[in-house]
């Protein structure tokens, strides 16, 4: 499958980058999309956990929010409990 990328400054930039790294201009393209591609699912692992965290909080009795939840996890010399 070919890949034709027309724009000239993409195009030196993979050729540069290929240059630097010793990889093909292919090895280059690929870890790039593959790199981009991982730290979008980071992104979006990260946004639903951090919705999971919102509706969890939503849903706590304000009892449970003033909790100081260090004192549950952790013993005095802050190590876990």
């Amino acid at each position: 499958m070919a890949l034709n990328i027309k724009d000239p400054s993409v195009h030196e930039a993979v050729k540069e980058i290929a240059k630097i790294t010793g990889e093909s201009q292919a090895q280059a393209v690929a870890t790039a999309v593959n790199e981009r591609l991982a730290r979008l699912q980071r992104d979006d692992l990260a946004a639903r956990l951090l919705a999971v965290g919102r509706k969890t909080a939503s849903r706590m009795s304000p009892d449970a929010k003033r909790l100081d939840h260090a004192d549950l996890l952790y013993d005095e010399r802050g190590l876990p409990a």
